[in-house]
């Protein structure tokens, strides 16, 4: 968790807006049917086990999609 060299902490932008973004989506959640939070829980748990696998538990970085189009 250590900033590049060079960056300065803001707590705007490092804290504030993260955590407000994280709010939201826990309001959106729990929000969600029973079933769907159930459903997206088991979603992400699999993303994250998916994600364990290929990157040798965390040891490496994940590929990169290339979305630009050519």
């Amino acid at each position: 968790f250590r900033p590049p060299a060079g960056h300065r902490r803001n707590a705007v932008a490092d804290v504030i807006i993260p955590g407000l973004a994280f709010i939201f989506c826990a309001v959106l959640w729990y929000q969600l049917s029973r079933l769907a939070q159930i459903v997206g829980g088991i979603w992400c748990v699999v993303g994250i086990i998916y994600t364990a696998i290929n990157t040798r538990g965390f040891t490496r970085q994940p590929k990169m999609i290339d979305l630009s189009g050519s």
